[in-house]
């Protein structure tokens, strides 16, 4: 059976984004601006390093997203870099960018390739070229207006609107420059424990020792992380 990365690098052999727009849709769930500027960044990345894939997920190139919203879903996708498989660093910048990396092999925690940011500014190029995707995209995202007949007409637009996207000129919309980097070492590998209390499974690096007892985060009461849509955030148990 042929590997999913196998047909994203034929598609971008061929040239053929929309089909690439319409499986990165069916992953995120909808169409919008994000995954058309994620879709044609990681491309552009890709094409700058002449490569259609870079590897099977085994972290020798990296990912790196500065934003946790719709763009890092095509960058997944397209360049195989995924949460899952410790190929994709989110750094909490706010920015629109994606580095991507291949990792030195005397140095693996410094990183080389190129950096993609976007310039353009994409709502008001949307604003002024389909209006009416700048008051639906308020009225549904914004103030989260769910009337069935609003998403729909929404839905409508959204795709026109990311269409119209990957048709821009990469050179449009990115300023690409290459890019050398220190990044995470491999993911090591931690063995697992168990709570004395909940008796609940749980990585060594994330248990607590406590009055002789082997706790998780949350039976200890320490502070955890979470990342969501308002970036990483502290979560008291």
């Amino acid at each position: 059976m042929a590997r999913p990365s196998n047909r994203i690098a034929n598609l971008i052999q061929a040239k053929d984004y929309k089909t690439i727009l319409e499986i990165v849709a069916e992953f995120h769930g909808h169409y919008c601006p994000g995954i058309a500027l994620g879709v044609m960044a990681a491309v552009s990345s890709l094409e700058s390093l002449n490569r259609e894939q870079v590897g099977s997920g085994m972290e020798d190139y990296l990912a790196v997203v500065e934003t946790n919203n719709c763009f890092t879903d095509a960058v997944q996708i397209i360049t195989g870099c995924t949460f899952g498989n410790n190929a994709l660093v989110f750094r909490d910048l706010g920015k629109v960018a994606l580095s991507l990396l291949q990792r030195d092999s005397a140095d693996p925690t410094t990183g080389r390739g190129v950096r993609a940011i976007v310039k353009l500014d994409i709502r008001a190029a949307l604003k002024q070229e389909l209006p009416e995707f700048s008051r639906l995209f308020e009225e549904v995202v914004i103030y989260r207006n769910r009337a069935p007949q609003t998403l729909l007409e929404y839905q409508k637009i959204a795709k026109t609107a990311s269409r119209r996207i990957i048709d821009y000129p990469s050179t449009e919309l990115f300023q690409l420059t290459k890019s050398e980097q220190k990044i995470p070492f491999y993911a090591p590998i931690h063995p697992t424990v168990f709570c004395d209390r909940c008796k609940e499974p749980v990585m060594s690096t994330r248990a607590r020792n406590d009055a002789e007892e082997t706790l998780c985060l949350p039976c200890s009461q320490v502070p955890s992380f979470q990342l969501s849509g308002q970036g990483i955030e502290q979560q008291r148990a």
